[in-house]
C-alpha cells in the first residue's frame, strides 16, 4: 500500500523505494493532470529528507510519469507520455515530456562524403554525399547534448537553408517532405569528453557522457538518417522497461 513505511534495511535506496510508492498512487488515485502529494505532505507521510523526495519526483519525471511546474506543484502527466527507450522520440519531444524547454545550436552544415560504416548504414552509393548537420541540444537553455546527424543529400529538398534545419526538431521537418519515420536501431556505451565537447557541454574535460548512435527509418524501411548524440551523463537518463519471459 502506498502509505506503508519504507524499508530502510533494503538495498533499494529510499528514493527509489518512494518513487514506487507514487507510482502505486497515480495508478490507484489519480488521473493525468492531477496534483500530487507536496514535497512537504511526502516528507511527513514518509519521513524522508527534501532531498529523498526531490530524487524521487526527477526520477519519476525522467520516466515520464510526472511533470514539475516551478511554483505549482508536481502533476500526473498525460497518458502516453512515459519516456521509454524502446520508444523512438525526438529530443525535442524527450525534453518536452521532461517538463523542459528544449533549444538547439547549429554548429555546422555541409555536404560531405560520410564514413565508409555510416555511408553504408545509409545504403549510400559510391561518391554520394549526404547533409552533416552538427547541433547544440539544450535544455531550459542549458547544454544538454552534442548531435552530429547524417541525412542522404537526395531526400532533402532542393532549397532547404540554414535556417531550415536551426528551426527546431529534424524529425519535424522532415516530417514536411518525407513518409514517417517508423523505427530506429540505437546504441548505447560510456565515455568521456574531450576538451571541446566540455567547451560546448560546460563541463570538466573528462567529464562521463553517454554516446547514442545508430540509423533511423521510414515505415518501409528506407534508412533517413545516422545520428551520432553525446549526452551529459550528469544530466541525462535512460529508462527502459524490461519484461522478463515467463
Amino acid at each position: 500500500m502506498p502509505n506503508r513505511p519504507l524499508n530502510r534495511n533494503s538495498f533499494e535506496p529510499l528514493y527509489f523505494q518512494l518513487a514506487e510508492k507514487i507510482k502505486l498512487m497515480i495508478h490507484q488515485q489519480f488521473a493525468p493532470g492531477d496534483i500530487l502529494p507536496s514535497e512537504t505532505d511526502l516528507i511527513t507521510r514518509y519521513n524522508v529528507s527534501r532531498n529523498t523526495v526531490r530524487n524521487a519526483t526527477e526520477l519519476l519525471e525522467q520516466q515520464g510519469y510526472v511533470v514539475s511546474r516551478q511554483g505549482k506543484g508536481t502533476f500526473v502527466a498525460p497518458k502516453g507520455s512515459r519516456y521509454q527507450l524502446h520508444k523512438l522520440v525526438s529530443f525535442s519531444e524527450d525534453m518536452r515530456r521532461r517538463g523542459l524547454k528544449p533549444g538547439m545550436r547549429l554548429l555546422g552544415l555541409a555536404q560531405v562524403l560520410p564514413p565508409d560504416p555510416i555511408a553504408s548504414q545509409l545504403n549510400l552509393l559510391p561518391g554520394e554525399l549526404a547533409f552533416e548537420i552538427r547541433r547544440l541540444r539544450l535544455a531550459d537553455s542549458e547544454p544538454m547534448a552534442i548531435s552530429t546527424t547524417y541525412v542522404p543529400c537526395s531526400l532533402i529538398p532542393i532549397g532547404l537553408n540554414e535556417d531550415s534545419f536551426a528551426s527546431g526538431s529534424l524529425f519535424d521537418l522532415m516530417a514536411h517532405f518525407l513518409p514517417p519515420i517508423g523505427h530506429a536501431d540505437r546504441s548505447i556505451r560510456p565515455t568521456l569528453s574531450t576538451p571541446e565537447q566540455a567547451e560546448l557541454l560546460q563541463i570538466s574535460v573528462g567529464s562521463a557522457l553517454m554516446l547514442v548512435e545508430g540509423p533511423a527509418y521510414l515505415e518501409n524501411d528506407q534508412p533517413v538518417e545516422y545520428v551520432i548524440t553525446y549526452y551529459r551523463g550528469d544530466r541525462y537518463d535512460f529508462v527502459f522497461h524490461a519484461v522478463r519471459n515467463q
